[in-house]
């Protein structure tokens, strides 16, 4: 059985009365995948082979409040929404989002072997600014202790993002393994 299979698998059995037999997952057409590594680049390849094999159809918003979006949705989260829309500037692509509308993200600077890490974030964490085109850090995790920060601390950069936000897994494969056996309880508790 393939990685692809067993991941299938793993969401049929998980879902279990909410899967009616229905298809959960299609093949991504090349059109789609070009969108998708024109968005995030060639370098991700585990997450681009996922979407390639198994890019979600039918599926339901798993046990943990999270579900998976399509190629479709996910240029839309990185192009047109925030805070992926800015975000994807730094490398940090929303793929997927919780019932309360927070973002689970690849983060294309942290890789092994072209498997991003997976990150959280929360859908208040940066303030956008659009009149002025500024965006800056907002609302940070309440285990941060904001009175030993700096202003250069709230600045919209990498460095910044990846100091305040939770890293769920080291690898996409291994995030999209445990998600697909639902072993998370929920992911906003992350946050």
């Amino acid at each position: 059985m393939s990685f692809y299979e067993k991941i299938e698998n793993n969401f049929k059995n998980s879902l279990g009365d909410k899967y009616n037999g229905e298809k959960l997952f299609t093949k991504a057409t090349d059109e789609q995948l070009d969108e998708l590594r024109n968005l995030i680049g060639d370098n991700a390849s585990a997450f681009i082979d996922f979407y390639a094999n198994l890019q979600p159809y039918n599926l339901s918003m798993m046990n943990c409040y999270a579900s998976l979006c399509d190629i479709q949705h996910i240029i839309e989260e990185n192009t047109e929404l925030a805070p992926g829309a800015y975000l994807s500037k730094l490398g940090i692509f929303v793929f997927g989002v919780t019932i309360g509308g927070n973002s689970v993200c690849i983060d294309t600077n942290n890789m092994q072997n072209g498997d991003p890490c997976v990150l959280i974030i929360d859908q208040s964490f940066l303030y956008c600014d659009e009149d002025d085109d500024e965006v800056e850090i907002a609302n940070l995790p309440s285990y941060i202790d904001e009175s030993k920060l700096s202003n250069e601390d709230y600045e919209f950069t990498y460095e910044n993002v990846r100091k305040f936000v939770y890293k769920m897994e080291d690898r996409f494969t291994d995030f999209i393994e445990k998600f697909s056996r639902d072993e998370y309880e929920d992911l906003e508790s992350f946050i």
